[in-house]
């Protein structure tokens, strides 16, 4: 998973004055699918966000770094948030991937016998979690009980992702569906009910892709995917907001 940025030209003291931002407060919104932004030193708003497609077998390169379709979306983001700045420049667009174990949970560890420490899984909160890591590991590799070497980060082993397709599935549909619902609560000013197949999916629905397919169907022209439980029936990603499961209707069409 990939987390990108876009970086305004420096605003003048008239244009921080008038969006009312006056400290250097970090900001983010209710987003399902994340968004994070802040004032940098030189005057400029830093937005940041989710949204770029995750890629088949997890594969980092420097080009994915970059991606036009979700940086124009943190664009617009930018001027929906503060519309005074409705025409300002965009200087820098960057990104680059995140550390996601498949329980969400960081891991802090040191092999005394091999000399190997390891930290990692941050999820995105890297900035702060690495100092603390950073912290801990020095007392690990010291040998000196602390409070933090008590910490459940130390010593945890995440369970490994599902295999592909598996995972693609799954959080390709997690992608689109937390997009959908954002959509629909902008639209509605209702607050997600938290039953909703995207809201869990990143806790549980991926443990079960592997026991419950994904049908990926056309429906009168539109694509949408759906999980099939073991009777052979649809949990639409539509009606799975209610916790209700259907009988395929005549109208869907498994697409290859």
């Amino acid at each position: 998973l990939y987390s990108l940025i876009v970086l305004t030209e420096p605003l003048s003291d008239a244009q921080w004055a008038e969006i009312g931002w006056a400290r250097r407060e970090l900001l983010a919104s209710t987003r399902l699918s994340i968004d994070y932004l802040s004032r940098t030193e030189d005057g400029r708003v830093l937005f940041g966000g989710r949204g770029a497609p995750y890629r088949f077998g997890s594969p980092i390169r420097d080009a994915y770094d970059r991606h036009g379709p979700t940086h124009e979306l943190l664009r617009r983001f930018v001027r929906e948030w503060f519309p005074p700045l409705a025409g300002v420049g965009f200087t820098h667009a960057w990104g680059g991937p995140l550390g996601m174990p498949r329980d969400w949970h960081p891991s802090i560890s040191y092999d005394r016998a091999r000399g190997i420490a390891i930290a990692g899984g941050y999820t995105g909160h890297g900035v702060s979690t690495a100092n603390l890591a950073g912290r801990t590991l020095a007392d690990l590799i010291d040998g000196v009980p602390s409070p933090l070497t008590e910490l459940p980060l130390v010593g945890h082993r995440s369970p490994d992702w599902e295999p592909e397709p598996f995972r693609w599935l799954g959080i390709r549909y997690t992608q689109w569906a937390m997009g959908r619902l954002d959509r629909r609560i902008d639209a509605t000013g209702r607050p997600p009910t938290g039953r909703s197949l995207a809201e869990r999916i990143p806790y549980s629905v991926l443990a079960l892709a592997s026991a419950y397919p994904i049908a990926v169907m056309v429906r009168d022209g539109v694509w949408d995917t759906a999980l099939i439980d073991t009777r052979g029936d649809l949990v639409n990603s539509e009606t799975a907001l209610y916790d209700v499961t259907l009988t395929a209707p005549a109208d869907w069409a498994l697409a290859t």
